[in-house]
């Protein structure tokens, strides 16, 4: 429990990168392509770094992940 109390839930670096490249896939379709290639990778190591570094657990870094997806299609629902 403590664990979680230490470190933020979820994870700001994920949601933040993850919803600009969610906005960026939907935003701009000439770039779809290369950003499904690109993306998982990005996402892996942010992840990754976070959790090496000790500032995450793999839990935060899945939730900070599905914020940013959330965010970033509200995002393009509401000004699409």
């Amino acid at each position: 429990r403590k664990e979680y109390e230490k470190n933020g839930f979820p994870s700001i670096h994920l949601t933040i990168s993850v919803s600009i490249i969610a906005m960026t896939y939907l935003f701009f379709p000439k770039y779809r392509k290369t950003m499904k290639y690109v993306s998982p990778i990005y996402i892996i190591l942010v992840g990754y770094s976070r959790m090496y570094l000790n500032c995450h657990t793999l839990i935060q870094v899945i939730a900070g992940t599905v914020v940013g997806i959330l965010g970033g299609k509200l995002m393009y629902h509401l000004f699409n």
